[in-house]
């Protein structure tokens, strides 16, 4: 099947979610009677509450288009993805219950920080739908995104044309041609071995703490990871040079010792050691280029 489009599906259901409702307010007094509604924005409903008597709160009342609307527009963003990435197939690809990540991670609980973010009303039933509409594949043990990029590899290593959809920037770590399909981009481009490549390594040095929890070196933005890997060669056994010397000059001057995220089940403190925490992220990060086999990951190792 030349011509494929993967796309990253754990995606769908918030954008199309989210889009599909919009949240207004209301004032409650201390008997649960609603005073006012209709209050658009959050700031409003505050000071909305200003003359209303001792013990009203506000309130968020979600209101979502039918779920009609809504799975329509699931299947004209398919439509949009096909058409905009110029394949002929399109495959789905959504996480699934498990992920080898969550074993990995010992500084910061992998994802922790979603725990308890709220879901579009509609985000089960979209992912439902993805499933039985559009063949959707639940990837177990690991993630859509690293299914998608297994795939990409693959055909990149046989010749045939595949893009990556998806608006998660951790996929430019995969190198081949990418689809951008958030609203108001639509953007075709390609990936380069060695632009994926500085992607991987800069990143490791950086982290991905807003959308994944991952520390990388405290301190270290893009531009000082860029600083960092300015006159270094693109190959792996060099940029991994570049980021082992930034990360033992770090824990050099911090020695302390860190505790793992659960510390009700890991109650003894661990003492840093910057190449074991160098790797924690980089594994972390690493979108995967090779299938699971017989249940092993493969999972990233320095380079020898």
């Amino acid at each position: 099947m030349d011509n494929l489009v993967v796309v990253d599906g754990d995606l769908i259901p918030y954008c199309v979610g989210f889009a599909c409702q919009k949240s207004s307010y209301s004032i409650v007094d201390s008997n649960g009677k609603i005073i006012e509604n209709g209050i658009k924005g959050k700031k409003a409903a505050i000071e909305a509450l200003i003359d209303k008597p001792n013990g009203c709160i506000f309130q968020e009342d979600i209101h979502a288009e039918p779920l009609g609307i809504v799975l329509s527009t699931v299947n004209t963003m398919i439509a949009r993805i096909i058409e905009g990435s110029k394949c002929d197939h399109y495959k789905v690809f959504l996480t699934g219950d498990t992920n080898y990540r969550d074993d990995i991670a010992t500084l910061r609980k992998y994802k922790g920080h979603r725990d308890g973010t709220a879901k579009p009303i509609h985000w089960q039933s979209i992912r439902d739908h993805l499933i039985k509409a559009h063949g959707a594949v639940v990837a177990e043990g690991i993630e859509a995104d690293d299914a998608v990029s297994i795939v990409q590899t693959k055909y990149r290593a046989k010749g045939a044309r595949c893009v990556i959809a998806t608006f998660d920037k951790d996929l430019n770590g995969t190198a081949g041609l990418h689809y951008n399909f958030q609203s108001g981009k639509d953007i075709l481009y390609d990936v380069s071995e060695d632009e994926a490549l500085y992607f991987f390594y800069k990143q490791v040095l950086t982290g991905d703490l807003a959308t994944d929890n991952i520390q990388g070196i405290p301190g270290i933005g893009d531009k000082k990871a860029d600083k960092i890997l300015a006159d270094v060669p693109i190959n792996d056994k060099d940029l991994y040079q570049a980021i082992l010397g930034a990360y033992t000059e770090y824990y050099e001057k911090h020695p302390e010792e860190y505790q793992h995220w659960d510390t009700d089940k890991y109650p003894e403190p661990i003492k840093p050691d910057a190449k074991t925490i160098l790797i924690e992220n980089a594994r972390l990060i690493h979108m995967l280029k090779e299938p699971v086999k017989k249940g092993v990951v493969p999972l990233w190792n320095p380079p020898e």
